[in-house]
C-alpha cells in the first residue's frame, strides 16, 4: 500500500468472511495467559478457549510515552489501521508542495526509526511512492 502497488482494499482482509469461509471462529478479544499443559488460552473477561494448535500475532502497538505531547511530523506506523490514512495524508502535504513542513523546491527528508526488516521494507516503500509521485509532476524526488 504505502509504495503504491496495491489500493487499500487489496492490503486488507475480512477476517469475519475468511473464518466463515474456514469453517471457523473469530473471536476479538485480549489474551491474557496461555495454559499448555490443559491447551487452553484465557482471554480477559471471557471463558477459556480450548486449542489443538495455536499461532499467536500480538501486533503490538507502542505505548505513547507519559505527559507527552503530539509531536509535529511524527506518525507512529502502529496501529496499522490509523497509519494508512496518516500516509495518504503525508503524501499528499509533500505532493502539493503547500505545507509549512515542506518545501515544494527541496527534497524531502523522511525518518523511519527501526532498523529491522519491517522499518527497511516500509523505508522502501515510501521511497518508491514519493518517487513516484514527484517524478509524475516533473519535480526532484
Amino acid at each position: 500500500y504505502c509504495a503504491g502497488f496495491y489500493s487499500w482494499r487489496e492490503c486488507h482482509i475480512d477476517l469475519a468472511k475468511l473464518t466463515r469461509f474456514a469453517n471457523g471462529r473469530l473471536i476479538h478479544a485480549e489474551a491474557c495467559g496461555i495454559d499448555t499443559e490443559k491447551k487452553l488460552l484465557m482471554l480477559k473477561g471471557r471463558p477459556p478457549i480450548a486449542y489443538d494448535v495455536l499461532s499467536i500475532d500480538i501486533g503490538s502497538t507502542p505505548k505513547p510515552l507519559p505527559n507527552a505531547s503530539p509531536l509535529e511530523g511524527v506518525t507512529p506506523v502502529k496501529p496499522i489501521d490509523g497509519f494508512c490514512k496518516r500516509w495518504d495524508q503525508i503524501v499528499s502535504r509533500v505532493v502539493s508542495g503547500t505545507d509549512d513542513l515542506v518545501d515544494g523546491d527541496q527534497p524531502v527528508h523522511l525518518v523511519v526509526v527501526g532498523g529491522g526488516a519491517g522499518g527497511v521494507e516500509l523505508t522502501l516503500a515510501m521511497q518508491a511512492k514519493l518517487v513516484k509521485e514527484l517524478e509524475a509532476l516533473g519535480r526532484p524526488p
